[in-house]
């Protein structure tokens, strides 16, 4: 655009100069009308200077626009680099942030643990879509020293279940209400042992039940608090499973059980801690 302003200018320019040059040269040959010479040259010269003068104006406009659109376009790109500088300083304080969370949770856990040792602290990424498992992959594998069997709590101790596969960067968790997952129990208040496993029609509505309890002892009441009671070896003891929601019988109407909701709220995880 600058160019072609300039070419047009330099070819107007041109012509205003071979313009005047005739007319001095004519005045010069015939000296003895040089007034007549001059009005005429006055006369010509008038529109043309009007024409000049307005072209010049509108080319200087024109030079001073492109000017200040080249000093906007160059402060736009400054600017759009430093927002995007910017940006980039938020996510690595952000990240920043999360990691010294995490890093708060180990050392409050680790001050506070009974049997276990936490290892990590990792975000839920996603549930397994399927309707006939409940589990979810977490955001850390072999990279943060998490190992197939470790148990997955939240940061208050709740049991939420065990890690059943690693990746390098990925794992996932088998959640306590699944129906592959059965953990030794311990009702608090009485000392009653049993298991407490998932079972699909339970997986549906977020329980576990807990059988296999000791005969002719006294049932759990509502209410009462479960938790992991170390036999096997598999769950670390003394973590809490849950609370007594229901005490029924099963269908041979022998056996009594307890359903146990879980103290994790499963549905709302969004990080949780492996420990070993």
């Amino acid at each position: 655009m600058k160019a072609f302003l300039a070419s047009r200018g330099l070819r107007i320019t041109a012509i205003m100069v071979t313009l005047i040059l005739a007319l001095i040269i004519a005045s010069l040959i015939w000296g003895s009308t040089g007034s007549v010479l001059n009005d005429a040259m006055h006369s010509l010269l008038a529109p043309v200077d009007e024409v000049v003068g307005r072209w010049t104006g509108e080319l200087k406009g024109l030079y001073a626009y492109m000017h200040d659109f080249d000093k906007l376009k160059a402060e736009n790109e400054r600017l759009k680099s430093a927002v995007a500088s910017m940006e980039g300083d938020i996510r690595a304080a952000r990240n920043a942030l999360v990691e010294n969370e995490k890093l708060l949770q180990l050392l409050e856990l680790t001050a506070s643990s009974d049997g276990y040792l936490p290892i990590t602290v990792e975000p839920v990424i996603s549930w397994n879509p399927s309707a006939w498992t409940s589990a979810f992959t977490i955001g850390g594998g072999e990279n943060a020293g998490i190992r197939v069997g470790d148990t997955v709590i939240t940061a208050d101790g709740f049991l939420v279940g065990q890690v059943i596969e690693v990746g390098g960067s990925t794992s996932t968790v088998r959640t306590l209400v699944d129906v592959d997952s059965s953990v030794g129990a311990i009702v608090d208040r009485s000392g009653l042992t049993g298991i407490a496993a998932g079972e699909f029609q339970l997986m549906e509505r977020g329980v576990l039940k807990l059988g296999f309890l000791q005969a002719g002892s006294n049932p759990p009441l509502n209410g009462d608090t479960i938790m992991t009671s170390g036999a096997g070896e598999v769950f670390p003891q003394g973590l809490v499973i849950g609370k007594i929601s229901a005490y029924k019988i099963d269908n041979s109407g022998m056996d009594w059980y307890g359903e146990i909701t879980p103290s994790a709220e499963l549905e709302t995880l969004t990080s949780v801690v492996v420990v070993r």
